[in-house]
């Protein structure tokens, strides 16, 4: 019955950290350089760049963050979401300009 409990208690703890750990790993990316974003008063986006991430639609996207794409340039969030949109331009100009994005 003890052997029953800690193996319980083993699986509890473990399923506990990879919930938590996973989500603080998701909200270290977005603090550190190499994940950055947010909101800055000299990142002004154009009138017709999609103003949201298509990669993280819930992220902003910053105007210094770019990939060119059929004479339109795709903004994106942070350099990992940049990556992304690099390795298929096609799928991310769709998503972000589809009107859902821009808003």
């Amino acid at each position: 019955m003890k052997k029953l409990f800690v193996l319980g208690c083993v699986i509890l703890l473990t399923i506990g950290l990879l919930v938590t750990g996973c989500k603080k790993k998701s909200e270290e990316e977005h603090t550190d350089p190499e994940h950055a974003h947010g909101e800055k008063s000299a990142d002004v986006l154009p009138a017709e760049a999609n103003l949201m991430c298509p990669v993280m639609p819930d992220e902003k996207a910053l105007a210094s963050l770019y990939v060119k794409f059929n004479d339109k340039k795709i903004y994106v969030c942070c350099k990992k979401c940049l990556n992304r949109v690099k390795d298929d331009p096609a799928l991310w100009y769709t998503k972000a300009y589809d009107d859902k994005h821009k808003h």
